[in-house]
């Protein structure tokens, strides 16, 4: 009887220990999952005590976003998979905490579908550094995806070290790379320090800054939040701001739209730009920004994709599916989505009322001018076929380029989505052309008056050295003569083409030759036993 007690008491330890939060057990088919604040703040405990739940898989059921279920500390050191599940997170963080967000450190750990709002506010009285984000303040070996903030994100350092902000992620950390894809930031964003020369305040649309060993990626990303970072004293320090990140990192395909940017004392730039702040480690790949964003307190122009500042465009371009599509390769089937209202593209994660893509997608054509030219291929076809497109010139007219700035004719393009082309034509202005038809003729004219000449000095040379036999073949007919390719002769002969260094170039018998493929010069053809000089211009 004792043994059976033992048993059925054994056996329900091990199931409390198996679903423990809202149900679950932690394995990926069945992760543990959390519905309220009392499950996030039994995980905090956990990881609190030890528990970094590496291999751990969690699932977020509902938004936390009600002030019973505002989350006020966090997650101090997490490596498990939390899934957010397209809802989101209210939080209010804020001074007690160095590495603040809705987790402090995620080391090894995937954090996706997760959305935060609120504040994350850092000014600690410590002498240690600090970083803050709304997903995480410090990320070593992660991946984030598919995650959002629109909260305030703030860090303050007191003492003389460094202050990290950034809307996603404070700062990525170590030799092993932290990847930041999809993400979003609508946030304001800010970073101060104060009393020494040393430190440093850094601040970013989606992160802070980031060691200068690794090459963290930051790709398909964008902020339309305020970033500013500054000193809080009479100690002048070095101060970063990106629209994207503040320090290194390698960006990627990414927007920053209509916000504004602020680096105290930095009147030359030198560590503030649109897109980065600037990097020792890491590279800018094709990235634009809204042409009219302020940076301390001026609009600046860059038509430089690959640069700290990326690339001009305007806000119609950023909230159009199709150009993001086209220009920066953004995912709208499986990651984002434009609201039906309008506006910039949001996560297809956020939530679960977001209708289905159509099955069917429609692709429309037209000329900037009809009496120019046409087009042929526009209609409706299967999602993500391959479409041919033409532009047909008119008489006399000639294809220039499509609306999109892509110039291939006929073009191969993948029906992702309704996408709307023109084709734009030009009339065709030969009259330079015949000019320099008429220039080439006259030429030639003269040329050919100076090859008789010469070609007469040759012979009297030849018969003064007892060279007869490089004389003018006068029994061979050549022509044309000069020629832009094929020479024609007046028999069929066995032909040799010899260029001026006596080269031998072809060999064959018939009663012409083609020279199209040599240099412009004079070349040599033995005709039978018989010497001609061709001149191929």
């Amino acid at each position: 009887m004792r043994k059976n007690f033992l048993t059925t008491v054994m056996g329900l330890l091990i199931a409390v220990s198996s679903f423990a939060y809202s149900g679950g057990n932690g394995s990926e088919m069945f992760p543990y999952l959390i519905s309220s604040k009392a499950d996030m703040q039994e995980l905090a405990k956990n990881v609190s005590g030890g528990q970094k739940y590496a291999g751990i898989y969690f699932k977020l059921t509902r938004d936390l976003t009600g002030a019973e279920d505002t989350i006020t500390s966090p997650i101090a050191n997490f490596s498990g998979n939390f899934n957010g599940n397209g809802h989101e997170i209210a939080l209010k963080i804020g001074y007690s905490s160095t590495i603040a967000g809705l987790f402090g450190t995620i080391n090894g750990a995937t954090i996706k579908n997760l959305g935060v709002s609120g504040s994350v506010i850092s000014d600690p009285i410590s002498d240690n550094s600090i970083y803050v984000g709304g997903i995480c303040g410090f990320a070593i070996n992660s991946e984030i995806s598919n995650c959002y903030n629109t909260g305030n994100i703030s860090s303050s350092s007191r003492y003389g070290r460094n202050a990290y902000s950034g809307g996603i992620c404070g700062y990525m950390s170590n030799a092993t790379v932290t990847i930041i894809e999809n993400c979003y930031n609508t946030g304001v964003v800010s970073a101060s320090t104060a009393s020494s020369t040393s430190a440093g305040a850094y601040s970013g649309g989606i992160c802070g800054g980031a060691t200068s060993s690794t090459d963290h990626v930051i790709k398909s990303c964008y902020n339309i939040g305020n970033i500013s970072a500054k000193y809080a004293s009479s100690i002048k320090t070095t101060t970063y701001s990106g629209g994207i990140c503040g320090y290194n990192a390698s960006i990627q395909n990414c927007f920053v739209g209509n916000c504004q940017l602020n680096n105290t004392e930095d009147a030359v730039r030198s560590r503030i730009g649109r897109v980065g702040g600037s990097t020792s480690y890491g590279t800018y790949t094709n990235n634009y920004v809204y042409g009219m964003l302020i940076l301390n307190g001026n609009a600046i122009a860059s038509s430089d994709g690959n640069s700290k500042d990326g690339k001009d465009c305007i806000t119609e371009n950023l909230q159009d599916q199709a150009w993001l599509t086209t220009n920066l390769s953004w995912d709208f089937e499986n990651n984002w989505i434009m609201p039906e209202e309008g506006g910039f593209p949001v996560l297809r994660s956020e939530g679960t009322s977001q209708p289905p893509l159509p099955a069917t997608v429609t692709v429309t054509t037209g000329s900037n001018d009809n009496e120019l030219g046409t087009t042929l291929g526009d209609g409706t076809y299967d999602r993500n076929a391959s479409v041919i497109l033409y532009a047909i010139p008119a008489a006399n007219n000639v294809f220039t380029t499509w609306s999109d700035e892509n110039t291939d004719n006929p073009r191969t393009l993948t029906a992702t989505s309704d996408t709307t082309l023109t084709a734009n034509f030009a009339a065709c202005d030969n009259s330079a052309l015949l000019e320099q038809i008429e220039t080439l003729k006259a030429d030639t004219v003269q040329l050919n008056t100076q090859i008789t000449d010469l070609q007469d000095k040759l012979d009297e040379c030849n018969i003064l050295s007892g060279n007869e036999e490089l004389r003018s073949a006068s029994a061979i007919s050549v022509y044309p003569n000069p020629t832009t390719g094929i020479v024609y002769l007046n028999a069929v002969s066995r032909i040799k083409v010899y260029d001026q260094q006596g080269t031998l170039l072809q060999e064959k018998t018939g009663d012409n030759v083609n020279l199209s493929s040599y240099a412009s010069g004079i070349y040599l053809l033995q005709v039978d036993n018989e010497w001609v000089k061709v001149i191929k211009i």
